[in-house]
């Protein structure tokens, strides 16, 4: 990507979220980080505020979804963290006793 293409798709986060879009769904929607939304934002002078407090709840959200016989890879889309996070809390909640669904190979 050229710098003009990235100075374009901040323009266009910017304009997504001044249009209505949230910025955790715009961190889904582009596949960027929420920083990245954020520094989009500030640079076009875009209001842009992710839910204060809402992080921590995101290792029961991942556990849920895994529990309802989700693979990491849907539980990580749909609670908008990385695959590797979801990985870290299902190595953690079956360490801890935590029976999970047995999953098909390569899911």
């Amino acid at each position: 990507m050229t710098h003009v293409d990235a100075m374009r798709r901040r323009k266009q986060i910017a304009e997504a979220v001044r249009g209505g879009m949230t910025a955790p769904q715009a961190t889904r929607e582009f596949g960027v980080s929420a920083n990245y939304v954020r520094a989009a934002c500030s640079e076009h002078n875009v209001p842009c505020t992710f839910a204060r407090g809402a992080r921590h709840n995101v290792p029961f959200m991942v556990l849920a979804r895994l529990l309802a016989g989700d693979s990491r890879v849907e539980a990580a889309r749909s609670v908008g963290v990385c695959y590797e996070r979801a990985r870290q809390i299902e190595k953690l909640a079956r360490k801890c006793g935590i029976k999970l669904p047995e999953r098909e190979a390569g899911k």
